[in-house]
């Protein structure tokens, strides 16, 4: 069964995510819209913890992110998903 979550940034919703569990894995696709330019990851949770997905890439006026991760990286229960935009910087780092 496919959920689909609001990913958010600072409590602002800036777009979806389909979340289907899949056997051992969790399959996402999280589509975004940013009102600014940058580089954007997004972070999944639940109760064994986070990870990082990966960062948004752009398709046409969206950003898209399609990643599969095992169950047992962030465990089960209330799945939540948001973005950090990544100024100069941390880029540099």
């Amino acid at each position: 069964m496919i959920q689909r979550l609001s990913v958010k940034s600072e409590e602002e919703i800036i777009g979806h995510a389909d979340v289907e569990r899949n056997g051992l894995y969790y399959s996402i696709c999280a589509v975004c819209q940013f009102g600014n330019t940058g580089i954007h990851k997004l972070w999944i949770s639940a109760d064994a913890g986070s990870i990082l997905l990966g960062t948004c890439l752009p398709k046409g006026k969206e950003f898209v992110l399609e990643k599969k991760i095992p169950v047992k990286a962030i465990g089960e229960g209330n799945i939540q998903i948001t973005d950090r935009e990544l100024c100069g910087r941390e880029i540099q780092k």
